[in-house]
């Protein structure tokens, strides 16, 4: 038969409180009895021995940033730095407005004489006809300059036009280029870039500008080391 466990440590559990119990009724009567006692004030004892210096404790997290402190002086100005390379070739320019036209050149020798015509037939009568009026010397040319379309022009001008030189074929020959206009020169074409020459001298810049003491002068220092004073106007 399986003894009732509950039971028996019901029973342990009550047997220790009661021993329990036995043994601190006396010391719970000596506390009474000191409690009911007046108190008295003994001397004070000598002081202890001082104890050990204890584990310090951990770190506790930041403060609050503290207030902006004062400016610092300025610092002494450094000296100016070498120069840099030269800076690589630009590109061509465009072409520019045509020049002005030059002067008209020398006359020039007359031509081979042409061959002679054919003899015309006679009249009925046999005879040779009458010589006709003499004809009217050809006009010379004449250089007008930059053709102007606000400009009137005549038979022989020539006028400069796009980089080349046109003729005027008859009196008002309308706009240029047109059908009243013969075509002499042509603009000619734009010719290969030259070699590139050698790099130019290291050029002078502006290191620091500065005012005087007196305040009436800028003082402006180039990176070669040389001063310049330029007076101030004040009013």
């Amino acid at each position: 038969m399986q003894p009732n466990w509950a039971k028996v440590v019901g029973e342990l559990i009550a047997d220790h409180e009661l021993s329990y119990r036995k043994q601190i009724e006396p010391l719970v009567a000596r506390i009474a009895q000191l409690e009911a006692r007046p108190i008295q004030k003994g001397d004070a004892g000598e002081p202890g021995a001082a104890g050990s210096p204890g584990v310090p404790g951990e770190a506790g997290p930041p403060g609050p940033p503290g207030p902006k402190g004062d400016a610092g002086l300025q610092g002494e100005r450094g000296e100016p730095g070498n120069a840099g390379p030269a800076g690589a070739v630009g590109r061509d320019g465009r072409d520019g407005l045509p020049g002005a036209a030059g002067k008209p050149g020398e006359k020039g020798e007359h031509g081979p004489s042409g061959e002679p015509g054919e003899r015309g037939e006679r009249g009925e009568s046999g005879e040779r006809g009458e010589r006709g009026a003499p004809g009217v010397d050809a006009r010379p040319w004449r250089h007008r300059r930059t053709y102007d379309p606000a400009q009137t022009y005549e038979e022989g001008d020539t006028v400069a036009y796009d980089g080349g030189s046109f003729l005027a074929l008859q009196d008002k020959p309308g706009p240029l280029p047109g059908p009243g206009w013969g075509q002499l020169t042509t603009k000619g074409q734009r010719g290969k870039p030259g070699d590139r020459g050698p790099p130019g001298p290291e050029g002078r810049g502006i290191a620091d500008v500065s005012i005087n003491e007196a305040g009436n002068a800028l003082v402006v220092e180039f990176t070669d080391g040389v001063l310049r004073s330029i007076p101030l106007v004040t009013r």
